[in-house]
């Protein structure tokens, strides 16, 4: 009979990259992008198992000296720009299964967010085990203003209105730094994690995100060092 684990932490890390070459082991502040992940999801105490998901060696070979595991190297039908995470995470589950590794949930953190917390993460992954919840996303909260915005109500698009035209309202919208599902649990509510620091909200696509990510570093706004 197999045993069902925790929470298995996936990084999905493919070699392609539009704005930066090699990003996911381009050097931030002295160690590759994907190692701040990584030193993450393992210093996370509710995270029982660690891994990367890549079609590129380097990026394996660099994952596992920070610690990760890489169990496989993901098909080239994966691994195009246009290849959703959504595709990317089931292969990895199905994979473990296929191996016998069966999990409560999972939890996907994507190498671009270099500056989460462990603590965070075991938040993410108490929400999965321990209360309940089907999903867990972090979320950014935006400001939308009356007679500025549109909402969808019944199909047909509305203005977004207050008593006061002045002050805004504050809605939130899907932000990619942690997110996971319970594999156990088909319905129920989804737990939504705000993020507001600018650390947290430092996401990496261009050489100019390297820049602001090292004067967020320089500057002492990111408060875990693993």
């Amino acid at each position: 009979m197999n045993m069902i684990k925790g929470v298995v932490a996936i990084i999905p890390a493919r070699g392609g990259s539009k704005g930066v070459f090699c990003k996911n082991i381009k050097v931030l502040s002295g160690k590759p992008l994907i190692a701040w992940t990584v030193e993450q999801a393992l210093a996370s105490s509710r995270i029982d198992k660690v891994i990367v998901s890549t079609d590129d060696e380097d990026i394996a070979a660099v994952a596992q000296d920070y610690g990760a595991e890489v169990p496989f190297i993901r098909p080239r039908k994966l691994s195009g720009d246009s290849v959703p995470v959504g595709d990317v995470v089931p292969h990895a589950i199905d994979f473990l299964e296929q191996a016998g590794e069966f999990y409560k949930a999972w939890l996907c953190l994507l190498p671009s967010h270099p500056f989460r917390t462990p603590d965070m993460l075991d938040s993410a992954a108490k929400a999965l085990v321990d209360d309940g919840f089907r999903s867990f996303v972090t979320v950014r909260p935006i400001e939308v203003y009356p007679g500025r915005f549109l909402t969808s109500q019944n199909g047909v698009l509305r203005s977004v209105l207050s008593k006061d035209d002045d002050e805004a309202t504050v809605y939130y919208r899907n932000y990619g730094l942690v997110f996971g599902k319970s594999l156990s649990r088909g319905l129920g509510p989804s737990y939504m994690y705000p993020v507001v620091e600018e650390a947290h909200l430092v996401d990496i696509d261009t050489f100019d995100d390297f820049a602001h990510a090292e004067l967020v570093l320089k500057e002492g706004k990111y408060d875990y060092a693993a």
